[in-house]
């Protein structure tokens, strides 16, 4: 059959295969570009879509009011232990001057100035 046809059919069947595989080429990246812009074209869905604007809005601001006393109270904690640390150091302090001043005393408890006093 390849005897048969003329130089120019042959040629010209090339061309149309070379015209068909450009178009099918052109036609698989149309359709990457379009479905590659699906996810663009609509916006997602999201949990607030669902919820009611004004109840939403007022648990979010009883929310933040939470976390701020939250806060505050952690921060009163805080200093609060901070405070009664330096009492704590500064009672230790005290504890090991009078233990050093009051010579044979025990460091088991904080000695009482009358163990000093009895010479115990």
């Amino acid at each position: 059959m390849g005897k048969s046809l003329r130089l120019s059919e042959k040629w010209f069947r090339r061309g149309l295969w070379l015209v068909a595989l450009v178009f099918a080429g052109f036609l698989i990246g149309l359709g990457g570009t379009i479905v590659g812009d699906l996810p663009k074209v609509e916006t997602p869905l999201r949990v607030d879509d669902f919820l009611d604007r004004a109840a939403a809005e007022k648990l979010r601001a009883q929310v933040k009011q939470a976390r701020q006393a939250e806060q505050a109270k952690t921060l009163l904690d805080l200093a609060t232990n901070d405070h009664v640390g330096q009492a704590d150091r500064e009672g230790r302090r005290a504890h090991s001057l009078n233990s050093k001043s009051c010579p044979g005393s025990v460091n088991l408890a904080r000695p009482s100035t009358r163990a000093c006093q009895n010479g115990l």
